[in-house]
């Protein structure tokens, strides 16, 4: 399903950070280490999981929607699922 502009999901690191997104494969979309201030906004295909070793150094921002964090400092995610309405239900658990 195509997303709309409005709903473009950005990542910004608040600290260096590694993130890693994989395909539901398994196979690895894209893994580094963000670092300070960048942005990442991940490709739009379907059944992209979100993996950090610091939810607190990460925020999510989707279309117009305020950045917030996904959760404490030194929480590790894994398997999140980069839809809309599960990334902001972690970053409101905050």
């Amino acid at each position: 399903e195509a997303a709309l502009m409005g709903d473009d999901i950005r990542f910004q690191a608040k600290d260096d950070v590694w993130v890693r997104i994989s395909a539901e494969d398994g196979s690895t979309v894209i893994e580094k280490l963000m670092t300070k201030g960048e942005n990442l906004i991940p490709p739009k295909e379907g059944g992209l999981l979100l993996m950090t070793n610091n939810a607190g150094a990460l925020s999510v921002s989707v279309g117009d929607d305020k950045a917030k964090t996904l959760g404490y400092e030194g929480k590790i995610l894994e398997n999140v699922a980069l839809k809309k309405d599960q990334l902001l239900e972690f970053s409101m658990l905050d």
